[in-house]
């Protein structure tokens, strides 16, 4: 009987205990929230996430990652489920980041919204979730950076190990040779060449001299061509007063003399020939002097003609 009572009691006492905890953790868990159900898509390792995993909204935890899958699209994208708390203002603008909490090696996300603060909110329900971009992170940035930097690096020793092979040292060591012998001919043809530098000096003044009297004696030449340019167009005028003149003239004796000049000919033509008939008549009939031209016979119809 006593072993039976026993046995009740610890039976009871682990029930008890039980719900005791079970209440505690649900005191520590605190009010149920209303969530909404978000899809975060990326397309690098998530490496470090897990459900469960939290989510937080610029440093404040706002929910938790729901399930981990891959997208049946046929992409290699990551599709991670989170349900948020419904207080946090989801906009078409906000975009996760993928970090990692310190030696632990777990990672968590990191909601950001640099967008301006009227943006639309980013639609979402439990059939179709409104889905959020996952950009690279910080670190993940270096790490492509790095890798960049790395094979800059690689190519740059490839590129040096050829440099510094033992033929491109060689070539360099003849290369400087040659220089420093193209360097001691050029003293020398410097010194050479000094004296000649030193007569070129009083040549040069003499040449500025005498582009001096050059430069005078053009602008002469110029003054020459001016005042000579000016009498070739005081005769042009002359010579256009001139034909001005004479055709004036010819309008005049074209229609003043010359007319004159025609009648008086005609007049002396007719005077020519009256002339010539006088002396054919006189040489013909020379007492037609005193008695005049004779009168000629009368013809058909007049009086006097016989018509024999």
């Amino acid at each position: 009987m006593e072993r039976s009572a026993y046995a009740f009691a610890a039976g009871l006492f682990v029930i008890v205990l039980g719900l005791g905890l079970l209440a505690g953790a649900r005191w520590l868990q605190g009010p149920e929230m209303e969530r909404r159900p978000y899809q975060v898509v990326a397309k690098s390792s998530v490496a470090g996430l897990s459900p469960y995993s939290k989510v937080y909204y610029r440093g404040v935890e706002v929910g938790q990652v729901t399930a981990i899958h891959f997208a049946r699209d046929g992409t290699r994208d990551i599709l991670l489920d989170i349900a948020l708390e419904s207080r946090v203002l989801v906009t078409v603008n906000t975009y996760a980041v993928l970090k990692s909490q310190g030696l632990t090696g777990l990672a968590f996300i990191e909601l950001l919204d640099d967008g301006p603060l009227d943006a639309p909110k980013l639609p979402t329900s439990s059939t179709d979730p409104g889905r959020i971009e996952m950009r690279p992170s910080l670190l993940e940035s270096f790490q492509t950076v790095g890798q960049g930097i790395a094979e800059q690096i690689q190519q740059l020793a490839a590129n040096l190990n050829r440099l510094l092979a033992p033929e491109s040292v060689a070539r360099v060591g003849r290369i400087l040779a040659n220089l420093e012998d193209i360097s001691t001919r050029i003293d020398e043809l410097l010194g050479l060449s000094r004296p000649a530098f030193t007569r070129f000096a009083p040549l040069l003044d003499q040449g500025d001299a005498t582009l001096a009297e050059a430069g005078t004696t053009l602008r002469a030449l110029r003054d020459t061509l001016e005042l000579l340019q000016a009498r070739l167009r005081d005769a042009g005028a002359i010579a256009a007063r001139a034909d001005a003149a004479v055709a004036g003239v010819g309008e005049q004796v074209s229609s003043g003399i010359l007319p004159e000049l025609e009648a008086a000919l005609a007049a002396i033509r007719a005077a020519a020939d009256r002339f010539e008939r006088l002396a054919t008549t006189l040489e013909n009939n020379p007492p037609a002097l005193l008695w005049g031209a004779p009168r000629p016979p009368p013809g058909p119809g007049e009086a006097g003609y016989s018509g024999d």
